[in-house]
Formats: C-alpha cells, sequence, structure tokens
C-alpha cells in the first residue's frame, strides 16, 4: 500500500467514492451515511466487538487480527491542578449527560458506541493504548517526515 496523505476524512472519502484510492481507515462518524447508500464498502471494524450500525461488518480480531484494535474516542479533560471537588462535578455532569435518551440516540445516530467507564478506568485505560502505538512506531520504525 502507499499512504496517501489528506486533509481530513472529508476529502479521503470523496476519494474513495471517486475510486482515485481503494481503502481508508475512517470513524464511522465521519462517513456518514455514505456506506449505507452502498457507495462505499466497510471491510471491517477496529472496536472489540461488531458495532449495532454495522452488524454484518466483521471486526478486525474475527478477520485474523486478534490483537488488533483502534477505535476513536473522546475523553475531557482538565488541568492537574483542578479541585477535586470540581472535578467530581463535572465527572457527574458528563455521566448525568451521557446517559439522557437525547445523548444516546444522537451517538447512535452517528455510529458512536458510548462506554461507561468511570474516571479511574478511563486513565487505566489509557497507559497500555499508550505503550501499544509506541511499540508500534518503534516495531514499524515510523518516523515523522
Amino acid at each position: 500500500m502507499t499512504c496517501i496523505p489528506y486533509r481530513g476524512s472529508p476529502p479521503a472519502v470523496l476519494a474513495l467514492m471517486k475510486n482515485e484510492i481503494q481503502v481508508f481507515p475512517i470513524g464511522l462518524a465521519a462517513v456518514g451515511s455514505s456506506s449505507s447508500e452502498g457507495k462505499l464498502t466497510a471491510l471491517a471494524v477496529a472496536t472489540p466487538e461488531r458495532v449495532p450500525m454495522l452488524p454484518h461488518v466483521p471486526t478486525i480480531a474475527e478477520s485474523g487480527f486478534p490483537d488488533f484494535i483502534a477505535s476513536n474516542w473522546f475523553g475531557i479533560a482538565a488541568p492537574v491542578n483542578t479541585p477535586g471537588s470540581t472535578v467530581d462535578t463535572l465527572a457527574q455532569a458528563i455521566s448525568d449527560a451521557q446517559n439522557t435518551a437525547l445523548v444516546l440516540e444522537r451517538f447512535a445516530t452517528l455510529g458512536m458506541l458510548v462506554p461507561r467507564l468511570s474516571r479511574q478506568q478511563f486513565t487505566a485505560s489509557l497507559k497500555p493504548e499508550a505503550e501499544f502505538w509506541r511499540e508500534t512506531v518503534e516495531r514499524g520504525k515510523i518516523s515523522i517526515e
């Protein structure tokens, strides 16, 4: 494969639809409805489990690469010196918001999964992911050009 850099997902999706490129790793939210309209074919998802929006699409693990997981995630961070009570209040407000029907419906429409992680679980999940990508960059001798 030849890496072709794009300035964001929209130009890459357009290139896919014009058949200028054959594959591109992209999040479901960025694709929008293109795949459901038959303009693109999803080959695999990089999440640990199949995505409800595309139940027929296998995971990369199912496709023969059991240790490969590379999903998009969003987190919210605060400066280290933020008072604990403020962090607790923010964490509770975020948790309450992400459990509302409106937010869950919107995320589902975008093809986004909403794992319910505590602050401690989220923080703990960052360490192995950072280590995985550090090893991947070293093993692949990847450098910034």
